[in-house]
């Protein structure tokens, strides 16, 4: 009866208890040193840049050519003996055919820049599950802990009682037995939470080992969209899809 009121207890309590040593951390601010410093993205981010500058490249004449010739002897002609010779050349590609490089180039530079935005969107999902995973573990721990203190509590009172005669050893048997699955269940978290850390460490680019303070907030609020809305959505903005638009048109382009 002494649990069921421990219990009753502890429900009231959770809503208040909350402690970590580390300093508490909010997902906004992982999702903005991964976006700054995931190598991923910098490679990605790389790519476009590079690729960008080839349409420029790929639709300009090409480089004009100078050369010069110095005779070992004077070559006699219609204007004179001539000793060097200076030549200047340019090629001319059929009309249209740059124009049609820069589009196919430039195509190319589009399919990376939505690669990026693939990267972005698949880094921050992979950021805001493992915060959450990171969530539910200190909350878990915190419960753990509010448990943990008023089952000592409790065990305190019941060793008390039976020493002065007025309660039972089985109830100070059943509080030991209880606090010793707790410390079971917290090592277990706790194991579980240095592999979420270090999940999230390697997203942001840092040491597995850097420390993580607790998670203070998660949005939990329900959201009601349509299914038609969703697909319609997906097919509009889904980077993979106009990445593979993109190609049908460098396709076009190229034939």
């Amino acid at each position: 009866m002494k649990f069921i009121c421990i219990c009753s207890f502890l429900a009231i309590a959770m809503s208040g208890a909350y402690a970590q040593d580390c300093k508490t951390v909010a997902s906004e601010q992982f999702i903005r040193q991964a976006l700054e410093n995931n190598l991923e993205i910098k490679a990605a981010q790389i790519r476009q840049q590079a690729l960008a500058a080839v349409p420029k490249q790929a639709s300009s004449l090409p480089d004009p050519m100078l050369s010069y010739t110095r005779w070992t002897s004077s070559v006699e002609t219609r204007v004179g003996p001539q000793e060097n010779v200076f030549a200047l050349s340019q090629r001319l590609p059929f009309p249209g055919k740059l124009g049609l490089m820069g589009k196919i180039t430039g195509q190319e530079a589009i399919v990376a820049g939505f690669e990026v935005d693939a990267v972005r969107r698949d880094l921050v999902f992979k950021v805001k599950s493992a915060y959450a995973d990171l969530y539910r573990i200190d909350k878990s721990l915190a419960i753990l802990d509010t448990y943990d203190d008023l089952l000592r509590d409790f065990s305190s009172v019941a060793a008390a009682k039976y020493a002065t005669g007025q309660g039972i050893q089985a109830q100070v048997l059943k509080a030991d037995v209880e606090i010793s699955s707790i410390a079971v269940k917290k090592l277990d978290f706790e194991k579980m939470r240095i592999g979420v850390v270090a999940r999230l460490n390697a997203l942001m680019d840092r040491p597995a080992n850097t420390a993580i303070g607790a998670a203070t907030h998660i949005d939990t609020a329900k959201v009601q969209v349509e299914p038609e809305r969703l697909f319609a959505n997906a097919f509009a903005s889904r980077q993979e899809l106009l990445s593979g638009q993109a190609m049908i048109d460098k396709a076009e382009f190229a034939r």
